[in-house]
């Protein structure tokens, strides 16, 4: 059999040395194994040392040579064992060649012939370590790109070694022991692929940035949306405080005395409130009292009588004066404004003594 490894050897590594288009991928390799030797196996698997001592993981360097033809390099850790009877561990290294049977036209499968051979450090029945050749053969299934940037490859394979003493008992006439083993691994793509791989997340990354800026850009859309749909619901309700405002005013002229006098009459060269305009003040106040938006505008005049300045400040004082009562009967400042205008602009003729007593006044005015 070390004449057939020997060969094996040189011959798997002349096919992948030959020029030609090539890759290498990182692989990563669990397995649990099935010693075939003199001790007969155990299959009770509930115990938990039978798989423990008959597990075990590799890793390496896959090679792609062709579309057909590929090989794997790899170093690791496994073990055999029965309980209550022996425990080997073994650290192999292995070189298996594959050979696609399914060819090109399956893109998502590779079905894989194995043949290979490997070397695997393995205490000798003296209990001291040594090498152990061995021979390869299995077959594999290659799930393509089932991995993020790699593969998924299921399989067996069964080796065969040239010694006897790996279940740590030689037989005379026995069989060499053999390792039927039951393997996952995970093959990520070096070179290429990566460079394919890291443009793959490349673009995702755009993607999600274009994304984000979208989701910021709608967010702005709603914001603003959000203000001017605030502003508009002001702008209504303000409309509407106008409105009822105006009503109120409505309401409030329609319950006035309409033939009540709109001017609070005073005597020559005298600025007091009497007693006769003080019922018509308080059917005013009452209006103001029940609708706190409507406001009140006082004008002051005087009649032609005197100098202008004289007028002029006769009517500031009447004016002021039906302010001061209004605010003392509990009408705040802020609703309240005055002017004057002396005997500029006067309400009648001042050619009669009707219309000098009407421009001797203060007018009330009722207003938004």
């Amino acid at each position: 059999m070390k004449k057939l490894i020997s060969f094996l050897s040189i011959f798997l590594i002349g096919t992948l040395s030959s020029h030609g288009q090539s890759s290498w991928s990182f692989i990563a390799t669990v397995e649990e194994n099935v010693h075939i030797s003199d001790v007969r196996p155990s299959y009770n698997y509930i115990n938990l040392s039978v798989p423990a001592a008959n597990s075990g993981a590799r890793v390496g360097a896959y090679f792609t040579k062709s579309e057909k033809v590929s090989a794997e390099f790899s170093l690791g850790v496994t073990g055999i064992g029965s309980p209550n009877q022996f425990v080997t561990k073994l650290v192999p290294v292995e070189l298996i060649g594959h050979y696609d049977i399914l060819g090109s036209n399956i893109d998502k499968y590779k079905f894989n012939l194995d043949l290979g051979v490997g070397s695997a450090l393995v205490s000798n029945s003296s209990s001291r370590f040594g090498f152990s050749e061995h021979l390869n053969v299995g077959a594999s299934l290659e799930f393509i790109d089932a991995l993020p940037g790699g593969h998924v490859i299921i399989g067996t394979r069964y080796s065969s070694f040239v010694d006897d003493y790996l279940d740590q008992k030689v037989v005379a006439g026995s069989s060499n022991d053999g390792i039927l083993r039951f393997f996952t691994t995970a093959r990520f793509d070096l070179g290429e692929s990566a460079k394919k791989l890291k443009m793959d997340l490349a673009d995702e990354k755009a993607k999600v940035s274009d994304l984000n800026s979208q989701l910021l850009t709608a967010q702005s859309d709603l914001a603003r949306e959000s203000k001017q749909k605030e502003e508009l619901t002001n702008a209504l309700e303000e409309a509407n405080q106008v409105s009822k405002a105006t009503q109120e005013l409505l309401e409030a002229y329609k319950n006035h005395d309409l033939n009540s006098p709109s001017y609070v009459l005073f005597s020559p060269n005298l600025s007091d409130v009497n007693e006769e305009n003080v019922a018509y003040l308080g059917e005013v106040l009452e209006i103001l009292k029940s609708n706190p938006s409507i406001k009140l505008e006082i004008i002051g005049r005087a009649d032609t009588q005197g100098s202008e300045d004289y007028n002029l400040n006769l009517s500031e004082k009447r004016a002021n004066a039906v302010k001061t009562w209004f605010i003392e009967s509990g009408i705040q400042q802020n609703r309240i404004s005055t002017s004057w205008k002396g005997k500029i602009d006067p309400v009648a003729s001042n050619n009669t003594l009707e219309g000098m007593a009407l421009n001797r006044s203060a007018q009330i005015i009722l207003k938004l």
